[in-house]
């Protein structure tokens, strides 16, 4: 059968288009990397943690909290490498998880910064608002005390205690950077690990996020909705109001009484932020 030329430069086309949209996945897929482009940045995951080094190379991300200029790159990793916990990544391990886990702070902050700009009764639910019998005004005054960011080298320290800077099996299986439970047997969820021993009575389950984001983003919900954080909230409205900076150092003594924790917890907050040079990141102008 005859082509005719239309038809013959129909079929270049498409062969064309083809080749290309081969050549983008194999470019985004190199290295064991997988690429997606969303709306504000680039979203990723790495087979292993050798690719993931390998792709923050390319994109000369590198975290320097000395660098006030510091600008950090809209990079989403979805989930961390399995070999993440391997003990050749001992040393560079540290700066790789602030890397990772910077670009993810700061998207649910800013989401957060977003809904505090356009503040509504709707939000009442999801920030566990009683908003039976009462005015409107009332509870966005209290949906605006509860609300609100938290500090980067804070929200880091906090990740990097539950899941031991990435390397623990919850984190690396289950995106679960902060050993999060739940006794909804509605939410996907699995068996705890046989070391961690529940007490007589609990039934409670390891919560399985889809993303290492949503893992962040619900932890950042957990901090403005449980009571035991009230101190907290009122202290960062007030500076919020006054234009009073909210340093993830002095935060950390609002976490003495946090569930599940003992009085050094504070501490061990600071320490890990001094040690790693975090305090300064809160410092950067594109948070």
């Amino acid at each position: 059968m005859a082509f005719t030329k239309k038809t013959k430069i129909t079929f270049s086309i498409i062969g064309f288009l083809s080749l290309c949209v081969v050549l983008f996945y194999f470019i985004n897929s190199k290295k064991g990397c997988s690429v997606n482009y969303v709306i504000d940045g680039i979203e990723i995951y790495a087979e292993k943690t050798d690719d993931l080094i390998s792709f923050f190379k390319e994109k000369n991300y590198r975290v320097d909290p000395d660098n006030k200029d510091l600008v950090i790159p809209n990079i989403y990793v979805k989930s961390l490498p399995k070999d993440f916990n391997d003990e050749k990544f001992d040393n560079v391990r540290p700066a790789l998880y602030t890397e990772i886990l910077l670009p993810l702070i700061y998207k649910a902050n800013r989401d957060i910064q977003k809904e505090l700009k356009s503040v509504n009764v709707n939000l009442a639910k999801k920030y566990d608002v009683e908003d039976q019998n009462r005015t409107d005004d009332l509870i966005i005054m209290e949906l605006k005390h509860k609300m609100g960011t938290i500090p980067t080298s804070l929200f880091l320290s906090m990740a990097a205690i539950d899941s031991d800077f990435g390397t623990s099996y919850y984190s690396r299986h289950y995106n679960n950077l902060f050993n999060t439970r739940t006794y909804d047997k509605d939410i996907e969820a699995a068996e705890p690990l046989k070391e961690e021993a529940r007490k007589p009575g609990e039934n409670y389950k390891i919560k399985i996020y889809k993303t290492l984001q949503d893992s962040v983003n619900d932890h950042l919900l957990y901090v403005n909705t449980n009571k035991w954080f009230n101190t907290f909230w009122h202290v960062r409205y007030n500076n919020r109001e006054l234009g009073v900076p909210f340093n993830g150092y002095s935060a950390s003594m609002y976490f003495l009484q946090a569930p599940n924790r003992t009085w050094k917890y504070p501490d061990e907050l600071r320490y890990i932020m001094k040690q790693y040079n975090w305090r300064k990141l809160d410092l950067l102008s594109n948070q």
